[in-house]
């Protein structure tokens, strides 16, 4: 299964490999996914040994990398949204 942590610790694979870059091409994208997961695979699924098949790997990390994205994509409205709300100018009421 994965997992929020696994998706973190991906992203924090990601930042290290691209400290200086923000655009990570979506080929180098899916070598980093295939090599991250054969490495992490007994922490998704213990019953479900990494593929033999080439295409059954790149379908792993395709879902994997659709569910980091989701991921990220989840932190950064967050982000966004506890960043609103400090910088919000309080309401004054008071002015009709």
């Amino acid at each position: 299964m994965i997992t929020d942590d696994l998706c973190a610790e991906f992203e924090a694979l990601l930042q290290k490999a691209h400290s200086s870059e923000t655009y990570v091409p979506p080929a180098e994208l899916m070598v980093y996914a295939v090599k991250f997961l054969h490495m992490k695979a007994d922490d998704i699924d213990h019953t479900h040994l990494w593929p033999d098949d080439k295409h059954a790997r790149l379908d792993l990390a395709n879902e994997f990398l659709k569910k980091h994205l989701a991921w990220r994509l989840q932190r950064l409205i967050e982000e966004l949204g506890n960043e609103r709300r400090h910088n919000a100018l309080p309401m004054n009421r008071d002015v009709a």
